[in-house]
C-alpha cells in the first residue's frame, strides 16, 4: 500500500496556499474602508462632535430690525389728552444684541420714527407731523438666578460632556464592528484550516480503499476489509462536506464585513503553531468606550438636574435703558440730531421674580431626581463590575486555551507516530483495516482539537481588543 499519498497531500496543500493570503490587518483595512456601518458610526462620531460647537451660538452676536406701521383710529381718540385724535406712525429700528457668559445681556439699538397726528383742534397750536429717533443700550445683569452666569456654565458643560459621551459612544460602536471583523478573519482562517486537515484525511482514507480493492482482487485481504475502508471513506466523505459548508458560511460573513459578493474567494492567514502561543496581546486602556460613555452621560444627567434647580430659585435682575433722543419736524433732521446729549433718556431698576411652589411639590421633584441620580449611577457602577468579571474571564480564557493548545500539538504528534507505525504494520499484514481506521479517527481528533483550540486563542485575543484605548 503506498504510504498514505503523502507526498499527494503535501502538493495539495501547497497549492492551497499557492494564491497570495491576505492577513488580518489587510482584512480589517479592507472592512474600515468598506463597511458601511462603521463608517457611519466615525461619521456620526465627527457630527456629534461638532455638536458641542452649539454652545457658541447662545453667546454670538444677533443682528435684528424691524419695520412697523401702525393707524391707531381708537374710539374716542389715540391719546387721552386729546379726545377724537388718530394717528399714524412709521418705525424702523435695528440694532445688535449679545449674551454674555456671565450672565450679561446687552442690545444696542438705534429707531426712527415718522408720526402724524389728524383731528387736532386748531386752537391747540400743535404741529400734526413730527418725526423722532433715538439711540439706546439696553444692559440687564442677573444678581440671583443665573448670577455671574451660574446656570450658563452648568449648562455649558452638561452639553459639552452629553456631546462627548455621544462620540465615545459611537466610537466604541466601531470598535464593536472592527472587533466583531477581527473575529470573523479568524473563523474563516480556523474553518479553511479544518477543511484542509478534512480534506487530508478524505485522501488518506480515499487511498486506504484503493489499497484494500487492490489487495481483495488478488485475494490477499478479504472483502469485509475493503467493506470497512469504504465506510470510513464515506464517514470522511460527510465530514469533508460539513467542514466545506461551515466554510463557505464563515466566507460570506467575512465578504459581507467587507461589502463583496457572498462568495468571493478571500484566503486567510492561519498561524503556524510556534506562532500562536508568540502572539502579542492587547493592552487593557483605562475604561472601555461603553463605560466612559456611561460615566460621561451620568456626568451630564448630574448636570441638567442641578441646571433644573435653577427653576426654584429667586430671580433678582439690575436693568439700566438709556437712550438719547431727538424730536424734529423732519425726518432728516432727527436722524440728524440723535447723537446730542439735549434729551437724553434713561432707567435703572430692580426686577425680582419668585417661583410660589408648595414645599410637598418641590421636595417631590427633588426626589424623583435624586432617585434617577442613583439608579444610573448603580447601573454603571454594575456595568464597571461585570466587565471586570468579563476581562478576568477572558484571560482565564486565554490560559487555558494555550494549555489546550500545547496538550493537543503535543497529542497531535503523538497520533501521528501512532498512525505511520500502524500503516507500516498494516503494510506487513499485522493489522486490520478497522485498527488503522481507529488509529486515523483519533489522528484526526487531534488535528481538529488543535485547530479549534488556537481558534478560541485567536478569538479571546481579538475580543480583549474592545478594551483596548481607542485607536481608529
Amino acid at each position: 500500500m503506498p504510504r498514505f499519498c503523502w507526498g499527494l497531500l503535501l502538493l495539495v496543500v501547497a497549492s492551497l496556499n499557492r494564491a497570495q493570503a491576505l492577513s488580518v490587518d489587510e482584512f480589517i483595512a479592507e472592512v474600515k474602508e468598506a463597511h458601511q456601518g462603521l463608517r457611519g458610526a466615525l461619521l456620526k462620531a465627527e457630527a456629534d462632535a461638532g455638536q458641542a460647537a452649539g454652545v457658541k451660538v447662545a453667546y454670538a452676536f444677533t443682528l435684528f430690525s424691524e419695520l412697523k406701521h401702525t393707524d391707531d383710529r381708537t374710539a374716542g381718540g389715540s391719546s387721552p389728552i386729546l379726545p377724537g385724535v388718530t394717528s399714524k406712525n412709521d418705525r424702523l429700528a435695528f440694532g445688535v444684541s449679545k449674551q454674555e457668559r456671565f450672565g450679561l445681556q446687552s442690545k444696542l439699538s438705534y429707531s426712527l420714527q415718522q408720526s402724524r397726528l389728524d383731528g387736532i383742534p386748531s386752537g391747540y397750536g400743535i404741529d400734526g407731523s413730527f418725526s423722532t429717533a433715538s439711540l439706546g443700550v439696553e444692559l440687564s445683569q442677573p444678581l440671583w438666578k443665573n448670577a455671574f452666569g451660574r446656570d450658563f456654565t452648568v449648562q455649558d458643560e452638561g452639553m459639552r460632556l452629553g456631546s462627548q459621551a455621544q462620540v465615545r459612544g459611537d466610537h466604541f460602536q466601531a470598535q464593536q464592528i472592527l472587533v466583531a471583523s477581527e473575529k470573523a478573519y479568524w473563523k474563516l482562517a480556523s474553518k479553511r484550516e479544518l477543511a484542509k486537515i478534512q480534506q487530508a484525511s478524505y485522501l488518506r482514507a480515499q487511498a486506504i480503499v484503493g489499497w484494500q480493492a487492490r489487495r481483495v482482487s488478488k485475494n490477499l485481504a478479504d472483502q469485509a476489509d475493503l467493506l470497512q475502508a469504504q465506510a470510513a471513506l464515506k464517514v470522511r466523505e460527510l465530514e469533508r462536506e460539513a467542514s466545506a459548508s461551515e466554510l463557505r458560511l464563515a466566507l460570506k460573513q467575512c465578504n459581507e464585513l467587507r461589502s463583496k459578493e457572498a462568495s468571493q474567494e478571500l484566503l486567510s492567514d492561519f498561524p503556524s503553531k510556534a506562532a500562536v502561543l508568540q502572539l502579542a496581546l492587547p493592552q487593557r486602556g483605562k475604561q472601555r468606550g461603553d463605560l466612559e460613555a456611561a460615566r460621561l452621560f451620568l456626568l451630564a444627567s448630574r448636570k441638567n438636574v442641578e441646571l433644573s434647580y435653577s427653576k426654584f430659585t429667586p430671580s433678582l435682575d439690575l436693568i439700566f435703558n438709556g437712550a438719547l433722543t431727538s424730536k424734529e419736524g423732519e425726518f432728516t433732521q432727527a436722524a440728524g440730531a440723535t447723537l446730542s446729549p439735549q434729551h437724553p433718556n434713561y432707567t435703572i431698576a430692580l426686577r425680582f421674580s419668585m417661583p410660589l411652589l408648595e414645599k410637598n411639590l418641590y421636595t417631590g421633584l427633588d426626589q424623583a431626581q435624586q432617585q434617577g441620580l442613583r439608579a444610573q449611577e448603580l447601573s454603571v457602577n454594575q456595568q464597571a463590575a461585570d466587565q471586570e468579571h468579563e476581562w478576568e474571564e477572558l484571560q482565564q480564557r486565554l490560559s487555558d486555551g494555550k494549555r489546550r493548545f500545547t496538550l493537543s500539538s503535543e497529542l497531535e504528534a503523538a497520533q501521528l507516530g501512532k498512525v505511520k507505525a500502524e500503516q507500516s504494520r498494516l503494510q506487513a499484514g499485522r493489522s486490520t483495516t478497522y485498527q488503522m481506521e481507529m488509529f486515523e479517527q483519533e489522528f484526526l481528533g487531534a488535528q481538529v482539537g488543535r485547530v479549534l483550540a488556537a481558534a478560541q486563542i485567536l478569538e479571546v485575543i481579538a475580543s480583549m481588543r474592545i478594551f483596548e484605548d481607542e485607536a481608529l
